[in-house]
């Protein structure tokens, strides 16, 4: 499927691969404090390259246009000699148009995200936001994979991939203490708005349930559950099966 592809496709294919090793790599790096933002930063570029390879291969140019006085033809915009290409949220809406998917909702999270906190020091948000993270570098290699072919996948360039650090009790309420701290509220505001809208006001209600099995299943809070949640709960809803998501994870049940 990749075969023939024209250089500028396959230049922003090897700067999408970079940037997400890049982004893993910073994530997992022993002792980083500021994990989760250089992470955002990352894996923003590796999305935005990716869509602009997608976009390439349509022979569809990535790049803003500008107002012209007389309103024919087409001009872009120029930045230092070169064409301002769309940043990640326009891809988003060239991409999807109306449409909204799971993983257009996550991307659309983590640009707000890193909007609010790149030019903010929040090392204590690094614990809470793993899934979202996990999710977005699952949907990148997911695309990566269906548009250009296995060939250009990661998997088995990542050495080691993102994963839960054990966190006692103690260090968690430490965790929750800074969470408290007035300069960190806008950000977990954020957060916990978007994850209202995904666990609840996107999922059924629980008490409405007509039960039609005897037995709950258990859901871990982790990977596809931060883009998949809506499905996974209407599914079960469906079918009349009670589930249950948990709210802490062992580190022995992410090997």
């Amino acid at each position: 499927m990749s075969r023939g592809l024209p250089k500028i496709v396959k230049d922003n294919l090897s700067k999408c691969q970079a940037s997400t090793i890049a982004a893993v790599t910073v994530y997992n790096r022993p002792g980083g404090n500021f994990r989760t933002a250089q992470f955002l930063v990352l894996i923003t570029i590796a999305w935005t390259a990716l869509f602009h390879a997608l976009f390439y291969r349509r022979n569809l140019k990535p790049w803003h246009i500008r107002k012209t006085k007389g309103g024919t033809g087409t001009r872009y915009m120029y930045i230092d000699g070169e064409p301002k290409h769309w940043e990640l949220a326009e891809c988003l809406k060239q991409h999807y148009g109306n449409n909204h998917p799971p993983e257009r909702k996550n991307l659309e999270f983590l640009i707000g995200l890193r909007n609010k906190i790149e030019h903010r020091h929040l090392p204590e948000l690094d614990t809470s936001l793993y899934g979202e993270c996990q999710a977005s570098l699952m949907n990148l290699e997911d695309m990566l994979e269906q548009e250009f072919g296995a060939a250009y996948g990661l998997s088995d360039q990542l050495a080691v991939s993102l994963q839960f650090s054990r966190v006692t009790p103690a260090e968690k309420k430490k965790v929750a203490q800074k969470l408290a701290a007035s300069h960190v509220k806008e950000v977990v505001d954020y957060i916990e708005k978007r994850n209202d809208i995904l666990f609840k006001e996107c999922a059924p209600d629980p008490e409405k349930l007509i039960r039609k099995k005897d037995f709950v299943v258990g859901i871990p809070r982790c990977f596809s559950i931060y883009t998949l949640w809506p499905l996974y709960s209407w599914f079960f809803h469906t079918l009349g099966v009670e589930t249950f998501v948990s709210q802490e994870i062992c580190h022995e049940g992410t090997a």
